[in-house]
């Protein structure tokens, strides 16, 4: 496969499962969580859309979970690389 035709593929996949009505949907849905003190939220700063956040991108995560030990060990290799290339070294 050439890079063109897996940036083909990859716009395919994102316009199949929109990732961006995924995220609308969770975030209507943390609006109505107890658990969040939203009201309550003295914070300044993006501290609790940030804790929505990390849980949105968890859910998706566990959505599109890996069949294959394989396809589960080259996400990891990638992930590493991700961390390497913004200086996030594990």
């Amino acid at each position: 496969m050439t890079n063109e035709e897996l940036k083909v593929r990859f716009k395919e996949l994102m316009a199949y499962n929109q990732p961006l009505n995924e995220i609308t949907v969770l975030f209507e849905q943390a609006l109505d969580c107890p658990v969040l003190d939203i009201a309550g939220d003295t914070e300044e700063g993006y501290r609790l859309a940030k804790i929505i956040w990390h849980a949105m991108l968890l859910e998706m995560a566990e959505q599109c979970m890996l069949y294959t030990q394989s396809s589960r060990e080259q996400a990891g290799i990638l992930q590493d690389y991700y961390r390497k290339k913004a200086g996030r070294v594990k």
